[in-house]
């Protein structure tokens, strides 16, 4: 087998990281971690990132950007759901969490800070224009300290 340089085998996963924002293109890397972490009897943390609301001070009605965070994060909370009853089904032990922040910058903390082996998240695979600004993915697979495995539909 591989052995990195931290002497821990590349394929050694016990925890996957998989972050969703509910989208197809999110939902497209569900299938290949839970049979993953099937494979390998490894965990899944799933994660759900609120965006960050930026209020400007002279906002009439801040109590508005307080509604749209709350309906946000009870759509993060269907969204993680759903991952978590397919992981029952298929008998893969399953975590939830939900964060507030900037995607890439919270997703690429969090799997540091619980030691993750892998990220597997889905991305829209675009080019031109698009892909010279970036996307979530791209950001994480630029700052994250474990392999990512970035899946996406194929055309």
């Amino acid at each position: 087998m591989f052995k990195s340089f931290s002497g821990k085998g590349m394929w050694d996963v016990k925890k996957i990281l998989l972050p969703s924002d509910g989208s197809s293109e999110s939902r497209i890397a569900y299938a290949p971690a839970l049979d993953l972490a099937k494979l390998k009897e490894a965990e899944i943390i799933a994660l759900y990132v609120i965006r960050e609301t930026y209020i400007f001070w002279e906002m009439p009605h801040p109590e508005i950007v307080v509604e749209l965070e709350e309906s946000e994060k009870e759509y993060g909370k269907k969204v993680l759901e759903e991952i978590s009853e397919i992981g029952r089904k298929e008998g893969v032990k399953v975590s939830t969490q939900i964060k507030k922040g900037r995607p890439s910058d919270t997703i690429v903390k969090t799997a540091k800070e619980e030691g993750v082996d892998l990220i597997v998240m889905g991305t829209q695979g675009r080019g031109g224009v698009k892909r010279i600004i970036g996307s979530v993915a791209d950001a994480v697979i630029r700052e994250a300290h474990c392999p990512v495995l970035a899946v996406r539909q194929r055309k």
